[in-house]
């Protein structure tokens, strides 16, 4: 996940990785430093700010982008999709993550 703040959907990144621990995840720092607020999960690798995007978006399976704002369309999605070829999208209602 790249910009893992609050308006970008921290919150659900935080229980996906306590729910799945044995699955490794990497957040990129954006707007600002989050690193601490994740430090403690020991399936996350948290990595600065870079622009150097298509190294990170070609070592990994899966970019996550679950904004909670109303985004045009996330430049993370189409860089991804440009990069891997492998680009896929949902919209699925997680508004109720806790299965009931």
């Amino acid at each position: 996940m790249v910009n893992p703040v609050p308006q970008k959907g921290s919150a659900l990144l935080h229980e996906l990785v306590q729910r799945q621990p044995l699955q490794p995840f990497t957040l990129v720092e954006g707007w600002w430093d989050t690193s601490s607020e994740f430090a403690h999960y020991p399936n996350v690798t948290y990595v600065p700010r870079t622009y150097d995007m298509e190294t990170l978006y070609a070592k990994h399976r899966l970019l996550l982008v679950p904004s909670v704002v109303d985004d045009a369309f996330p430049r993370v999605i189409i860089e991804a999709g440009s990069t891997s070829g492998r680009a896929k999208r949902s919209n699925l209602d997680i508004s109720d993550s806790t299965g009931a």
